[in-house]
């Protein structure tokens, strides 16, 4: 019987299962990288978001001396507006 000079059936098998099992493996990291890009926070609209450069709705509270402070009263100024969670 002469020698083949090809590799063996079980070595071929193997690679062929590596190629398959890398294609399947880079489709699923793929759709999962689409899949959590469409549904995260940052690319969904909804009513409760403020858009980038949109005008803010009037907000007065009362500041650490007892005064209601508005953001009307800072017009024409750049404003950091920071809420923390847990202090309500």
């Amino acid at each position: 019987m002469p020698q083949n000079s090809s590799a063996p059936a079980p070595r071929r098998a193997t690679r062929r299962w590596l190629w398959i099992a890398s294609g399947a493996f880079v489709l699923i990291v793929v759709s999962a990288y689409i899949w959590i890009q469409r549904t995260s926070p940052a690319s969904t609209t909804s009513a409760g978001v403020i858009a980038d450069g949109a005008a803010v709705p009037a907000i007065a509270q009362p500041s650490t001396t007892g005064q209601a402070l508005s953001l009307g009263q800072f017009t024409g100024k750049k404003v950091v507006v920071y809420f923390y969670e847990g202090a309500g």
